[in-house]
């Protein structure tokens, strides 16, 4: 599901960068496939909820079962989420220096620095024109947040003052921020309480409706739309609203499944190869960016038209990222385990 989050993220960005929007496509282009391949191709914002429900699944829930069995300790929780976070972010920042340089887009040493202190958004710019940098400063403070929640529930008055503080830190933070994201991040912790040993294909079923469901709300509610909205639209929820469906959703879906072992050959060939995949997909969001701007400096028209050079182009540009994504993830990323028992060992001495 990571992998898959991310993919259709570059695919969003990809197409974006490659043709001129719906609307500016002949008539002769304007088919019914096409339609459903612009329509399919738009949804960023709903693939990057999947990732914060994931978190709040894997992290949220975690450190909230932990807490209740007494086995929370910040120092490993500090560790593992610093080195998760900050061990592919810095070489990507790096990458998104040296396109900016090269392509002479604007970029400002202020803002990588609050990049790295993931406050974009809050009070700085995204670095470099590499906008799904967004996305971090809410994973960062979705940390420190149960982080203090993790001290209040299992460590001694002292740091529970100290804990409050960072609360409060954080929710002025959330201030400046959208705290919808926030709640799809709190469902997705919530819904880690629901796994089940039991296979529940009826569950399964219905929780995926429910996510498409949010996710198709959501994009019928986005201001970006290229079709007139009837009063039928008008009428449905909003899409913040939407968000928090689709999170639901997912979030059941995460953990009706989540146990759930593969039996046949395929899906034990599937599982082995989305494992693979997701190792890099943290990797692959940060860097994708940067490298579609390196396409636009040297192709900076959009197409006009949807042809099969113009597809051509598309898919070379989505193949490049995959690769500088997994070029990328094998000297940092993938040395996060490594990263992180060293960080243990000079912690402890």
């Amino acid at each position: 599901m990571r992998f898959i989050a991310a993919f259709m993220v570059v695919v969003c960005h990809a197409r974006g960068y490659n043709w001129v929007e719906w609307g500016g496509l002949p008539k002769g282009d304007q088919t019914p496939i096409i339609k459903l391949f612009f329509a399919g191709t738009r949804a960023g914002r709903e693939w990057v909820v999947i990732f914060f429900v994931l978190s709040g699944f894997l992290v949220g829930g975690g450190v909230i079962s932990r807490c209740l069995s007494g086995t929370f300790n910040l120092r490993l929780f500090v560790i593992d989420r610093f080195s998760r976070i900050w061990v592919p972010l810095v070489p990507s920042l790096f990458l998104t220096l040296g396109v900016a340089l090269y392509c002479g887009l604007p970029h400002s040493s202020i803002d990588l620095l609050g990049n790295l202190f993931a406050l974009q958004g809050v009070c700085f710019k995204n670095f470099g024109h590499n906008e799904p940098l967004w996305s971090l400063s809410y994973e960062v403070w979705f940390y420190v947040l149960i982080g203090a929640i993790g001290v209040i529930l299992s460590r001694e008055l002292q740091g529970r003052v100290v804990a409050v503080f960072v609360i409060l830190i954080s929710c002025i933070v959330f201030t400046r921020l959208s705290p919808d994201f926030l709640y799809c991040w709190l469902l997705g912790a919530f819904c880690f309480f629901l796994i089940s040993e039991r296979k529940r294909p009826g569950l399964v079923v219905i929780s995926i409706i429910i996510a498409v469901f949010g996710a198709l709300i959501s994009q019928l509610q986005s201001d970006t739309l290229s079709v007139s909205k009837s009063h039928l639209i008008d009428a449905l929820p909003g899409r913040n609203v939407a968000c928090l469906i689709e999170s639901t959703g997912i979030g059941i879906l995460i953990a009706s499944i989540c146990r759930q072992q593969p039996s046949s050959d395929l899906w034990i060939k599937l599982d082995r190869f989305g494992t693979s995949m997701a190792a890099f997909s943290y990797t692959l969001y940060l860097t994708h960016y940067p490298i579609l701007g390196l396409w636009e400096h040297f192709i900076p028209q959009r197409s006009p038209n949807f042809n099969l050079l113009s597809f051509v182009i598309f898919v070379a540009k989505i193949c490049s990222c995959l690769l500088v994504g997994w070029l990328l993830y094998l000297p940092f990323e993938a040395k996060t385990p490594s990263v992180r028992a060293w960080m243990k060992r000079i912690w402890s001495a």
